[in-house]
């Protein structure tokens, strides 16, 4: 009741984790906890909390005024977490709440629950690769390999020049690459060639590229302005 969180909540949240995060006992002893760590926070947490002048977490939450708030977003490690928050902001009032759970197979039952929008980091990463793979399969001059190098803050790609490519027979120092884009490498049959300005690629050739572009590349057109 501290917590203007409705027993239909509370039970909700119950019912929707046992089973997930282990059985009913296990459950009622995690949302205790968690609740118990908002409402009275430990010792290191207390402290924490007293120095900003407040007594605990949602003494914290509703002087930064959560009530008011547009929306509320919670992204801890923990679903149990970040449902009890978003059922929290829910019960202020708080008209838009986001809650990040990382176990999609229960996805349906959250929905269930008064947590407002759900995302998952997972669900997410895999819409974004499947349309990337989707996005590749109807280009032309599509890339062929990639490889992430400098500790991943760039790319090595490797294209196969066809028709559709732009800028075949131009000399590379006519090309217009974009910024921090480096045409590294052109096979051409059994030839490797270390290009300088006045190399091209032409049809059937392979090119190496390397790139810190931020942007996603899907084709060797994409390397050009």
């Amino acid at each position: 009741s501290t917590m203007k969180v409705s027993q239909e909540e509370l039970f909700g949240a119950m019912a929707t984790l046992t089973g997930v995060t282990g059985g009913t006992a296990e459950v009622t002893t995690q949302l205790r906890a968690i609740m118990q760590d908002f409402l009275s926070p430990s010792d290191k947490m207390a402290d924490a909390l007293s120095s900003l002048g407040y007594e605990s977490g949602a003494a914290a939450l509703e002087s930064e005024g959560l009530g008011e708030a547009d929306a509320l977003v919670s992204l801890t490690g923990i679903d149990e977490e970040n449902i009890v928050l978003s059922m929290y902001a829910h019960s202020q009032g708080v008209p838009k709440v986001v809650t990040k759970v990382n176990r999609l197979e229960y996805n349906r039952m959250f929905e269930a629950l008064d947590i407002g929008s759900i995302v998952s980091p997972k669900d997410l990463c895999s819409a974004l690769i499947a349309r990337y793979v989707r996005g590749m399969q109807n280009k032309t001059g599509k890339i062929l390999a990639l490889h992430l190098i400098a500790e991943g803050n760039a790319a090595a790609m490797e294209f196969r020049v066809d028709e559709h490519t732009h800028h075949r027979g131009v000399p590379l120092k006519d090309v217009p690459l974009r910024r921090g884009v480096l045409i590294s490498c052109i096979s051409r049959g059994a030839d490797t060639i270390i290009p300088d300005g006045t190399s091209s690629f032409d049809v059937g050739d392979t090119v190496v590229a390397v790139s810190t572009l931020d942007a996603p590349v899907m084709q060797l057109n994409d390397l050009f302005v």
